[in-house]
């Protein structure tokens, strides 16, 4: 490298030191030459050097120091990339393995690179055939074909997410009946033989209910704002359990000392870092009611109770020291009344209901989904509703950086293997949101995703409403049965239904996720929530997958569903199949429900 006297005066001038000296000038010359150095790295080093040492000038002796300990040192260090040497191959061998398609597919490129390959392979001539040349380095011939893969979502996927899941495809209990549901009074039919096949002539009427596309505002919200919105849910149930106490003006204030019974009403608290439990229980008023004040409870004198933190309840008791209430009575929430809209169904609606994830926690191939597809294609329904996530932020494959292409790539890819599966049918289709999903907003309530826009394919939030000439359907992604669970204090702990309660305490609440604090995986925005996740009155069918078992319930005239998840870890999961079928003319504001769950 020529470096001429100039350019090293320069250089070190740069950083306030003055080299003058012809024969330190002719000294820097020659580390350049030696080392192979510009005048601004020769600088950059010495500076280096000069400030390890605490150096303020610079000499002869100093610069031999210097080549000593810091350029020869540079020079006899090992690169490990470049002492690593590796078999070098002639043209002919890489163009004749660029000729097979499935090798450099199977390695991320498109198609469209495989055939300019091939053209590239076709204008060359190999002098060297690649027989010999594998037999002479003991290489292995290519990839047989009988081994490409040969799907079109496998096109894009790296070898090591594109791999079948062996446990998967062995399964032996595909369309196996799991779980069933009739209304009371209807012949119980064979769902294991079933016809699910809608009748694609009746005319249906879809209205949804969903949040915009919107960001939320968590950790952005003042705490003012969310103290008022906290105070506000406790105010609208204290209207609705106002005539369980007694009407209008029932409420007192709670901490007031008394003797004889006052009613009071607030949210349930615990004052414990661990799970809520009989001794730890509190009850936070409102602003208006009590100002604000937490109050322990006593609650042996109940028979029975299940609380939860968050749950808003209304008790009666005495005070009498101002600082503990003896409960004798507790109503924990009201279940609001059906919509008074009519039901203006003319015919048998058939729905599919499934939630993710949609793929095995060892491939990206979405198998579960497409087998679920095919299914649906052989019956298609009216409606078809998938809950996310569609691509889980919690794969392995994400968390280990297996994938080679952007999630929101591969979300669209399996979206529109949905679309394109169900082309020839004139199934609805919606696709839920939800927090877990990659690609979406962490806030629950969560707008919808992103994807290509189809003619049939409507993309909702978590949650959403689906009003289906009239039916009415409310959908949650979030497992709320399963996080009320975790933190409810039952007693005793054997007291009927289990599933039963904690869906009657989302209804009992007016919300899809009343528990507060939130746990940790779960980031609510309160402004968010009370937008778009009330029930102001009790929806016809109520979805809730949960990792719990699945189920289908009927619970104060509300049918729930838990499709289950369709995947869990390597296995298949459960979907569901319901036939909504008009009311009659005793109940006109309740439909008729026949479900089954179903594994994939």
């Amino acid at each position: 490298m020529s470096v001429t006297t100039e350019e090293i005066i320069e250089e070190f001038e740069t950083f306030g030191i003055d080299v003058q000296s012809d024969s330190i000038l002719s000294r820097c010359l020659d580390l350049c030459s030696r080392y192979d150095l510009a005048a601004d790295q020769l600088a950059a080093s010495w500076l280096g050097f000069a400030a390890t040492k605490s150096l303020d000038d610079m000499s002869l002796e100093l610069l031999s120091d210097f080549e000593r300990e810091q350029l020869s040192k540079k020079k006899t260090s090992t690169n490990p990339f470049a002492s690593t040497k590796g078999p070098c191959y002639p043209a002919s061998f890489i163009d004749e393995l660029m000729a097979h398609e499935d090798i450099i597919v199977s390695y991320g490129a498109s198609p469209i690179a495989s055939k300019v390959a091939n053209s590239r392979q076709a204008s060359c001539s190999p002098a060297t055939p690649v027989s010999k040349f594998n037999e002479k380095n003991g290489r292995p011939p290519s990839t047989p074909p009988s081994r490409r893969l040969t799907a079109s979502h496998h096109l894009y996927l790296s070898p090591s997410v594109a791999v079948p899941s062996e446990r998967y495809s062995t399964r032996n209990n595909s369309g196996a009946v799991v779980s069933t549901y009739i209304s009371q009074g209807t012949a119980a039919p064979d769902f294991t033989t079933k016809d699910w096949t809608a009748n694609m002539e009746l005319p249906i009427e879809v209205q949804v209910t969903s949040m915009q596309n919107c960001r939320g505002r968590l950790m952005f919200e003042k705490l003012r704002e969310s103290a008022a919105i906290a105070d506000d849910v406790i105010m609208h149930m204290a209207e609705q359990l106002e005539p369980a106490f007694g009407g209008a003006g029932c409420w007192g204030p709670m901490d007031t000392p008394s003797n004889e019974a006052i009613n009071c009403v607030g949210r349930v608290c615990c004052d414990s870092v661990g799970k809520l439990n009989a001794a730890s229980v509190l009850l936070e008023g409102s602003r208006e009611l009590s100002g604000a004040v937490m109050l322990p409870l006593d609650l042996s004198k109940l028979d029975s109770y299940a609380l939860f933190p968050g749950q808003v309840i209304g008790v009666s008791g005495v005070n009498s020291t101002g600082n503990l209430l003896v409960v004798e009575k507790l109503i924990a929430g009201r279940v609001p009344e059906l919509p008074e809209h009519p039901i203006s169904l003319k015919g048998t609606l058939e729905i599919v209901i499934a939630s993710g994830p949609f793929t095995t926690s060892d491939n990206l191939l979405y198998e579960p989904l497409q087998d679920l597809l095919d299914t649906i294609a052989k019956s298609p329904p009216h409606v078809l509703v998938l809950l996310g996530p569609v691509l889980d932020a919690s794969h392995p494959l994400l968390s280990e950086g297996s994938v080679n292409e952007t999630f929101q790539a591969v979300v669209n890819r399996a979206i529109s293997s949905v679309t394109n599966a169900l082309s020839k049918c004139n199934t609805k289709i919606f696709i839920v949101s939800s927090s877990r999903d990659v690609t979406a907003s962490c806030v629950y309530p969560t707008p919808p995703l992103s994807a290509p826009v189809s003619p049939r394919l409507t993309l909702v939030s978590d949650p959403s409403l689906l009003v289906i000439d009239g039916v009415v359907i409310a959908v949650t992604a979030q497992d709320v049965i399963m996080d009320i669970g975790k933190e409810e204090l039952a007693y005793p702990s054997q007291q009927g239904d289990r599933i039963h309660r904690l869906v009657h305490h989302v209804l009992a609440q007016q919300s899809l996720y009343p528990v507060y604090p939130s746990p940790d995986h779960v980031a609510v925005s309160p402004s968010l929530l009370q937008a778009h996740a009330s029930l102001n009155f009790k929806p016809h069918i109520l979805v809730v997958p949960s990792d719990l078992r699945n189920f289908v319930k009927n619970v104060f005239d509300c049918v729930v569903v838990n499709p289950e998840r369709l995947c869990k870890g390597k296995s298949g999961g459960c979907y569901a199949r319901l036939e909504i079928i008009p009311p009659s003319e005793n109940n006109a504001s309740v439909p008729e429900v026949e479900a089954a769950v179903y594994r994939v």
